[in-house]
This record gives structure tokens, C-alpha cells and sequence, in this order.
């Protein structure tokens, strides 16, 4: 089987921190032939310290190919992402965070993945502490992506409520484009608004899957999701309701109504703009297609967890 040429794509500022050396180690020891990847290393930050620290540690790589760029500083993800992209080289992207890390099959596995069609491979992802040490597996995708579609363009597909493609995502470049790129105005929480666009530019399933754990994100307390977590929270409901609003007429608003885990999945609801007779805590049935209150959903979880 061929291999697709990609770019591993690192956005990074000071607060990865010296965790950056563990995701370029991860990015240059893939189990993918060096001359099939290059890694973008996009600076955002402003610290001039901090820079010169990148130039040391990249400096005697030699292969596969590393770029080190230096943007303005401080742009924002969705701006420095979309200009990290702008200079790769390849029609594959892997997004990487600075202090987040790959496992060693994570190019291999989502290359075998992708094929005509197919604009995004997303996989499971582990969850580490600030030391390393593996907190638990994230393998909710599985039953996601199964909702995905099977309820596409329905008021019922999760990616209008939830985003639940967070880890080692895998995109096809000239998609990246043709869905518009990142909003630049967005300086976190990016993604949620990105991945609605993607799955929208192609009427059939354009996403796939790998059942593994490719990618270890990191609870950095000096990362976006600790220190601007407000923020992260408004723009992806604000993109989700947005979306809705757009795709789904007889929706106005969108509301969240805490959760329920049948197999670690979190379930939402739309806020319809009529009456309704809900219960205390409304979730979606995704087996019936109807509302159903939280008792039942409670009851219902490990049923449902084993039919989708």
C-alpha cells in the first residue's frame, strides 16, 4: 500500500513549555519513512527566549524535514494554524499540539485509513498528566462517529452539539481549503466551527475512524483548555447553535443539559422554539429518535451503548 506524504503541523507558543521536546521527539520518530513527512513547527508566542530554545532543539534533526517558522506572535490558533498549513508541503495534515504527543503508528495507522472521499481520520486519544502518566483512554469516537452516520444532517447528528473529533486528526489538505480554513478571528475553540464546515463539504460520510489510541493529549495547566476555558466553552456553543440555526430551520437555540455516559458518551439536546412537554432533564433517544427524560436515559445506557 502506498503512503500518503503529509505534514505533521505544530502550533506552538511559551506555554507548552519544555513538553515540546516530547512532541517533536513523538512527530521525527514516527514509524513512517522520513522522506514521506516533514513537521511544520509554527511559533506564535512572543518570547524571544522561547525561540531561541526551538532553534536549539531542532537544530540538529536532520531528517525527516523540519520547517520552523516564526509568525507575528499571539494571533490565535484558528490565524496561526491556517498559516502553518499555508506553508506545508503535502496533501496530508497531522495536527499535533506543542505539548501534546504522538504514538509511533499514528501517521502509519491513518494513512492505511484514508482513501477517495475520505477528508478526515480521527482516531481514540489517552489522556495524560502535566508528568506524563496516563490517566484514562478516550474512546468515545467509536459510538460518535457511529451517530455521525447514521443521523448526518439531521438535527440528530452530535457534531452540531458535541465535537467529538478532538484528537490526532488526519485531514486532506485541498478539503482544508474547500471548507474555508480556520476562522481566524477565533483564538480558541476553533475546531468546532471547522469540523461542522468539513463534514458539510460532501453529502456523504467524508470521516473515518482508527478503533486505537494514536494520539496523548496533556492536561497542561498553562494550556488553552485550563486558562481560557470560559472562552472555549462560549465559541463552540456559539458555533454549534450557529450551525443549527443554519442547517436545521425548525431549531432556534441550542442548550445543554448535562450528561448521561452509556460507554463514555455525553448526550444533547436542541432547544426547540415551540412548546414542549419536557421532562426535568431531557436527552436525546438516539434509538427511538425521540425525547426522553433523564431517569429513562439513565436506564437506558448500557442498552444503547451495545445496539449503535
Amino acid at each position: 500500500m502506498n503512503l500518503h506524504k503529509a505534514s505533521i503541523i505544530m502550533v506552538v507558543n511559551e506555554s507548552c513549555g519544555t513538553h515540546i521536546d516530547q512532541a517533536i521527539s513523538s512527530a521525527v520518530n514516527q514509524n513512517y519513512p522520513p522522506s514521506s513527512f516533514e513537521i511544520i513547527i509554527f511559533f506564535d508566542g512572543t518570547d524571544n527566549h522561547y525561540w531561541n530554545f526551538l532553534c536549539e532543539i531542532t537544530s540538529n534533526i536532520e531528517s525527516p524535514t523540519i520547517r520552523l517558522i516564526r509568525g507575528v506572535g499571539d494571533e490565535g490558533i484558528g490565524a496561526a494554524r491556517n498559516n502553518a498549513i499555508e506553508a506545508a508541503s503535502n496533501e496530508f495534515l497531522m495536527l499535533l499540539d506543542g505539548d501534546d504527543y504522538l504514538f509511533p503508528d499514528a501517521l502509519l495507522s491513518c494513512s492505511h485509513v484514508i482513501r477517495p472521499g475520505i477528508d478526515l481520520v480521527f482516531s481514540d486519544w489517552t489522556k495524560v498528566d502535566v508528568f506524563g502518566n496516563v490517566r484514562y483512554l478516550n474512546n468515545s469516537g467509536r459510538i460518535y462517529f457511529q451517530l455521525h452516520k447514521r443521523f448526518k444532517g439531521s438535527i440528530y447528528d452530535p457534531l452540531f452539539y458535541f465535537i467529538f473529533i478532538l484528537q490526532c486528526q488526519f485531514i486532506r489538505r485541498s478539503a482544508f481549503f474547500k471548507a474555508g480554513c480556520y476562522n481566524p478571528l477565533m483564538t480558541v475553540g476553533e475546531s468546532s466551527d471547522f469540523l461542522i464546515r468539513l463534514s458539510q463539504i460532501s453529502k456523504g460520510i467524508n470521516f473515518d475512524y482508527v478503533p486505537d489510541a494514536l494520539y496523548a493529549y496533556r492536561d497542561n495547566p498553562r494550556g488553552v483548555c485550563n486558562t481560557k476555558k470560559e472562552l472555549l466553552m462560549k465559541n463552540r456553543l456559539s458555533n454549534m447553535s450557529s450551525h443549527v440555526k443554519t442547517h436545521c430551520q425548525e431549531i432556534m437555540s441550542m442548550r445543554y443539559f448535562g450528561r448521561v455516559q452509556p460507554g463514555n458518551v455525553r448526550l444533547f439536546i436542541p432547544e426547540f422554539n415551540r412548546k414542549c412537554s419536557f421532562f426535568e432533564l431531557p436527552y436525546v433517544d438516539y434509538i427511538n429518535k425521540k425525547i426522553i427524560d433523564g431517569t429513562t436515559a439513565y436506564k437506558q445506557t448500557g442498552e444503547l451503548a451495545h445496539q449503535i
